[in-house]
């Protein structure tokens, strides 16, 4: 944890965890954690979908009254919440997240931070909350590519028409999802 530290910048401008990379440089810290999904908020939306719910806030929103314009797009965010179900390990790796929150606090003036959520519970057993924005403001990413969202992330448009001149859809909101394969041979290899 000492070689931690949170940085503000790159493209898009955000806070990011980095550590030194061996050679005078930072790079971003990358947190692989395994678990079992036990809620999901995410992509795709039904064709007559009629409210989203802001996680952020637990605001539920008519998406149809949403408009490129409103000052909630911002918040919009898919997720999902993975659970070790008492595991030792998955615990550990979750202990270590207030010390992580706790960096960034000490980094960015505390009315600026939202309180913690990224641990979370479903019954009696320690759930991580993971999640990211849909869209990122222009002003802060003046020089990411933008992308198109996948038809199968979003095949009836609805995210697509949210889309404005004041927010992008770029690299940093999309979602990779990966399946575990096993070959006869008993080699694995994640699928995209």
């Amino acid at each position: 944890m000492s070689n931690l530290q949170p940085v503000y910048g790159g493209e898009p401008r955000l806070w990011r965890l980095t550590r030194g990379d061996g050679a005078g440089g930072i790079e971003e810290v990358v947190a692989l954690i395994q678990g079992i999904i036990c809620k999901k908020d995410m992509p795709p939306f039904g064709e007559r979908v009629r409210y989203i719910i802001l996680m952020v806030s637990l605001h539920l929103f008519h998406l149809p009254a949403l408009s490129p314009a409103s000052k909630h797009i911002r918040h919009l965010r898919q997720g999902v919440s993975i659970t070790g179900l008492g595991l030792e390990d998955f615990q550990n790796q979750l202990n270590m997240i207030p010390d992580i929150a706790a960096l960034f606090t000490r980094a960015v003036s505390e009315d600026k931070i939202q309180p913690n959520t990224i641990i979370g519970d479903l019954e009696d057993f320690s759930t991580l909350n993971a999640s990211n924005r849909y869209f990122t403001p222009r002003k802060d990413a003046q020089m990411a590519k933008e992308l198109t969202f996948h038809q199968d992330v979003d095949p009836y448009g609805h995210l697509t028409r949210l889309l404005g001149s004041a927010h992008m859809h770029i690299e940093e909101n999309t979602v990779s999802y990966y399946e575990r394969v096993c070959s006869g041979d008993t080699k694995y290899a994640a699928s995209l």
